[in-house]
């Protein structure tokens, strides 16, 4: 790095160099070119001065001696009179030189040009005299080119006076920028960025931290899966096989009396059909992880298949009296119908398992939204939701007890999962233990219900709410503030069973319909559902966008203060809420 930045600095700095003393060369060049014409056509006027008063007599030897340009003096003709230089005698007519030409017209005329007496570019400038005379005043100059190559021993000179300062600052400097970066945490990048240009770096950095620990703790529990797989697999065969050998061994010594012999054959089936199934299923879990079974797409209906998987079940939730039902229609997609045929079985067969005699299982196929879907619903006992994410586990049971009564393997969602996993298809769970939940706090609400009636609280509300004042635009917004902040901590349904016999009272005694009761009570409770801490809608969309729950926030501020201008306008304006219910005829 260090190198680069010296070689790159260096050629930055020859660069500026060259071009700043070409510059200054330049300019330099032109005004001293400029202040010596001048010069030149002011010793000019001077000596024109001269010779007109006195005559040939000013131009002696002294003048010669004083002055460094060269004085030449013509004729009418052009011939030479005098020359500080050269013989006059000896020298050529001038009348063809141009700046002799120009002054005979326009009284004064300058050239410059190579003159071979003198070796050098010359700077001419002659000025008609009273008597018809010329007087030409020369002088030597270099030219711009000569100028600049006369120059360049200084300028290399100076250029390596500022290498050798900037390779000292360069290494000292590398080392300052380096040192904050050689101190960088590269666990953790972001607790301390020494410089915002590398900001980006340092967080695809931190990125890949995250990427190496997840797929680290992915190969954990990959490993702990395996570990309590193999643990598993062994236990599952070693129960059959000790239960087989066991029964056929008290057989084979003649310890079962004959009437027990069809008994004990018929548990050897059993758990000989277990076993069977078990590694049935363990091969099938083995195809899909390899992916070396039959992969070869087709089109398949599924309805057709699902219609296969009611048909071999309807025995199986005969013998438990379970009312299957099965709803659906063609519905055509590219998979493996094996593997697809598999899956429906081992979903419908595992909601028939585990619901009550006498419960209800239903089957869906057809399409949504041009998608094919299989769904099965039931009553059955329902799934935690704290055990929801483990149920697709190998050999997991939600009782935690390898129980043989549903008589399960303990494969059939893991060989759901992998073949959903195979097909790019989602498993949706929606256990049905939130059913008893609602109806719990429909219950419970509809006893407070009761309770606040008979205690009269929504009178006593009614009362306290007209006392602060008798004004109903007042109290509306009262009730407003209330239900907003109710329904930042309240769920909406528990909140319109308790406080709609609270307030309902109350602003029907204002005038208020039902209707538009109703209609202003579900939106301000709506807001609720965006608003922290409960907030579900805003906490699902965060979870979605991942995104940081902090910044979405600070962005809904302007849309919260809308929806309360428009909420005021519900509230206050009733035909906003009115004039459809009108023009339906509901009201």
């Amino acid at each position: 790095m260090k190198h680069k930045i010296f070689s790159h600095t260096s050629l930055l700095i020859i660069l500026s160099v060259i071009l700043t003393f070409l510059a200054a060369g330049t300019v330099m060049y032109n005004r001293y070119d400029i202040y010596m014409k001048q010069g030149v056509r002011d010793e000019a006027a001077y000596i024109k001065t001269g010779l007109e008063e006195d005559g040939d007599v000013f131009l002696s030897d002294r003048v010669g001696d004083a002055t460094s340009s060269r004085i030449t003096l013509l004729g009418k003709d052009g011939q030479v009179l005098f020359d500080s230089i050269e013989n006059p005698e000896e020298m050529e007519n001038h009348s063809n030189r141009p700046e002799f030409i120009e002054a005979e017209k326009q009284g004064s005329g300058e050239m410059v040009r190579y003159s071979d007496t003198l070796s050098k570019q010359t700077f001419y400038y002659a000025v008609k005299l009273k008597d018809d005379q010329v007087l030409r005043v020369a002088r030597t100059t270099d030219s711009l080119l000569v100028t600049m190559l006369t120059s360049f021993l200084l300028l290399g000179g100076l250029v390596c006076v500022i290498l050798v300062i900037e390779l000292f600052l360069v290494q000292k400097q590398t080392r300052k920028l380096i040192e904050p970066i050689n101190r960088i945490d590269l666990e953790h990048p972001l607790e301390h960025v020494c410089y915002e240009e590398l900001r980006p770096l340092l967080f695809r950095l931190d990125q890949q931290n995250r990427q190496i620990q997840k797929q680290l703790e992915d190969l954990k529990n990959a490993e702990s899966a395996r570990k309590e797989f193999t643990a598993n697999v062994s236990h599952e065969l070693k129960t059959p096989l000790m239960s087989i050998s066991g029964y056929a061994e008290l057989m084979m010594n003649g310890m079962v009396p004959p009437d027990k012999m069809q008994d004990f054959s018929g548990r050897i089936f059993h758990e000989s059909e277990r076993l069977s199934n078990l590694v049935a299923d363990i091969i099938q879990l083995s195809r899909l992880d390899e992916k070396n079974g039959e992969t070869m797409f087709e089109q398949v209906d599924i309805g057709e298949l699902g219609e296969d998987v009611i048909n071999n079940l309807q025995n199986r939730a005969a013998k438990k009296k379970i009312n299957l039902e099965y709803t659906g229609g063609p519905a055509q997609m590219q998979g493996v119908r094996h593997v697809l045929y598999e899956m429906f079985y081992n979903i419908t067969d595992n909601a028939i398992r585990y619901t009550p005699d006498g419960g209800d299982v239903k089957v869906f196929v057809g399409k949504l939204n041009g998608k094919p879907y299989f769904r099965v619903e039931d009553n059955g006992i329902g799934i935690p939701e704290s055990e929801q994410q483990r149920i697709f586990e190998r050999f997991y049971r939600v009782d935690k007890s390898h129980s043989r009564e549903t008589g399960g393997t303990g494969l059939g969602l893991s060989i759901v999962k992998h073949g959903a996993v195979l097909h790019h298809a989602k498993i949706l769970l929606d256990s049905a233990e939130m059913t008893g939940i609602i109806i719990f706090l429909i219950g419970v609400s509809s006893i407070m219900s009761w309770v606040m009636a008979f205690t009269n609280i929504p009178e006593l509300v009614s009362t306290a709410l007209l006392s602060v004042s008798s004004n109903k635009f007042v109290i509306l917004f009262l009730i407003n503030i209330i239900l907003l902040i109710v329904g930042t901590f309240m769920d909406m349904t528990p909140a319109c069973l308790i406080f709609t016999p609270i307030f309902l009272p109350v602003c029907t005694a204002l005038g208020m319909t039902t209707i538009h009761f109703g209609i202003m009570m579900i939106f301000n409770l709506c807001i609720g559902t965006i608003t922290p801490p409960v907030g579900t809608t805003l906490f699902v969309g965060v979870k979605v966008g991942k995104v940081q729950i902090e910044t979405v926030f600070r962005q809904l501020l302007v849309y919260f203060a809308a929806i309360f201008i428009v909420l005021m306008l519900v509230t206050y304006i009733p035909n906003l809420s009115l004039w459809l219910p009108k023009l339906m005829g509901y009201i």
